[in-house]
């Protein structure tokens, strides 16, 4: 079976992410990963690479790069290859040492960035070994928060800039670092990077675009994607679904009943809501919501299928499905510095 092309460009932003052989220890140590670090500032040095933020974690490494004419597969795997050499000259071994060709995903949303930011910086602090990322001498977070300059690998602008904006500074200042990424992810953000790492969502990325639609044109999105949708190639994720359930919770439980008429009767809306938010937003399959909500697969389905007739044909319904949406998405993900 052919491998699948990797969705790259000129210039742009990729995650990137690649794990030792059956998760064995790949960087041991501070000189091991130390030269992972120094190979990837030599792809950088040629100008095959640029690396806005990373993490060398024992077992995997995390990336946040591009490549300026869009072959980033070429520089990935001369560092990969290079440093597998160098680890098994060292520790006299034979064979693989990376389980796979390394994973990467496109980023094409600035609200997915900053998110990924985030999730690499925080990987020791969820390892147990750090308290904040800062302390963890082997990513970028250190490197951000505690020097106001370089290295000069490491492409800062991105990254300094949107600090700079965020606390309305003329310059950057390593210590504002940390007041704009040294949050800990939501359990909502960390359940998208984690969907989108294992799923197989579609090239639409509409985060950025939802963010700053307001509720009438959130529901047009829906009810265009709805017409659209299968129920087997869920789309790229922008909620996850603790926020959902639990928004839809407080509002059943504030309103109580909220009936719309798919056909000849009346029926609860808030199970079609949820089924179709989870599906639509959280990109879940039909199997998976099934098991969240406690129903079977074909009451799920169902259920979906309601709520897309409903969406279509009662504007009142789909106004308010917009109106949900939306405030999740502002309360998800909060303009300027996270909360």
């Amino acid at each position: 079976m052919p491998r699948k092309k990797r969705d790259d460009a000129p210039g742009r932003l990729h995650h990137i992410m690649n794990r030792g052989i059956a998760k064995r220890v790949v960087f041991p140590d501070h000189a091991a990963k130390r030269r992972f670090a120094l190979l990837l500032a030599c792809s950088v040095r040629r100008g095959e690479l640029e690396v806005e933020a990373f993490c060398i974690m024992d077992t995997h490494f995390h990336l946040l790069a591009r490549s300026p004419d869009g072959r980033i597969h070429y520089p990935l795997m001369r560092v990969l290859n290079s440093y597998a050499r160098y680890f098994n000259r060292r520790y006299r071994r034979d064979g693989p040492v990376f389980r796979a060709r390394y994973a990467s995903w496109p980023v094409k949303t600035f609200l997915y960035w900053r998110i990924l930011v985030r999730y690499i910086d925080f990987n020791p602090v969820k390892a147990r070994i750090c308290a904040e990322p800062a302390l963890y001498p082997y990513g970028s977070a250190r490197l951000y928060a505690m020097r106001s300059t370089g290295p000069q690998w490491l492409a800062r602008s991105s990254v300094e800039g949107h600090v700079a904006f965020c606390v309305r500074a003329a310059v950057y200042r390593g210590a504002d670092y940390l007041r704009v990424f040294g949050q800990q992810l939501t359990e909502s953000e960390a359940q998208v990077v984690e969907r989108r790492i294992r799923g197989r969502a579609r090239d639409e990325d509409p985060l950025d675009a939802l963010r700053s639609m307001p509720p009438p044109r959130v529901a047009a999105w829906m009810r265009r994607k709805a017409r659209l949708a299968d129920d087997l190639s869920p789309w790229a994720p922008i909620l996850g679904t603790s926020c959902i359930r639990q928004h839809l919770a407080e509002l059943k439980g504030r309103e109580h009943v909220y009936r719309v008429r798919p056909g000849r009767n009346q029926i609860d809306a808030w199970p079609l809501l949820e089924v179709g938010l989870l599906h639509g937003a959280a990109g879940l399959c039909l199997q998976e919501i099934a098991r969240l909500v406690g129903c079977s697969g074909s009451t799920a389905g169902i259920r979906l299928q309601r709520h897309r007739q409903v969406l279509a044909g009662d504007d009142a319904y789909a106004l308010r499905s917009g109106q949900i949406l939306k405030n999740l998405l502002d309360a998800a993900y909060p303009l300027g510095i996270p909360a």
